[in-house]
């Protein structure tokens, strides 16, 4: 059985938790929800690459609820208890902690959601809650990256040449 999602973090939590003066229980506690926060942001982030607007706020619940059902229906030591419950509290604190522009674009996802089930159309309804690689590329960019443009490629079948079909001119004066 897994002990802890972040035992490897141990030495730099270690060195944190003395500094405090925790000690024992205390420790364990702290090394816990600071490593529970911990992969709660590395998931918050991947989750902010990848998705957006509605199945962002989606993805967040439903790991915040996986969490929860095996924080309190499984038997886990103390230190994966608090892991978990601290990933759980930080996926679904950000469901609701948004700034403007998350609003906005969370309401422009679902919008183009409904749009695309009132249409059938199933792969507009998940792109809407995909970040697009234009997307990354503007991201890239705003970190001073250098990105260079999308480039379309396009396949063209070659062809092999087909005679020249003979014709007869008639020319009437």
């Amino acid at each position: 059985m897994v002990n802890s999602l972040t035992g490897f973090l141990d030495p730099i939590l270690n060195y944190f938790a003395r500094l405090a003066g925790l000690e024992g229980i205390q420790a364990e506690t702290y090394k816990g929800m600071t490593g529970g926060e911990f992969v709660g942001t590395v998931i918050e982030w991947i989750n902010d690459m990848i998705f957006k607007g509605w199945l962002n706020k989606a993805v967040n619940a439903f790991i915040a609820l996986v969490t929860g059902i095996i924080t309190f229906k499984l038997p886990l030591n103390p230190r994966l208890k608090s892991e978990l419950l601290a990933l759980g509290n930080h996926l679904l604190s950000r469901i609701v902690d948004a700034k403007p522009s998350d609003y906005e674009e969370l309401a422009s996802s679902i919008r183009t959601l409904i749009d695309a089930i009132k249409l059938g159309d199933y792969k507009l309804a998940l792109k809407s809650g995909l970040r697009s690689i234009e997307e990354h590329m503007r991201m890239l960019r705003s970190l001073g990256l250098s990105v260079p443009g999308r480039t379309k490629i396009t396949l063209r079948k070659e062809t092999t040449p087909t005679p020249a079909k003979k014709t007869r001119e008639i020319i009437f004066l």
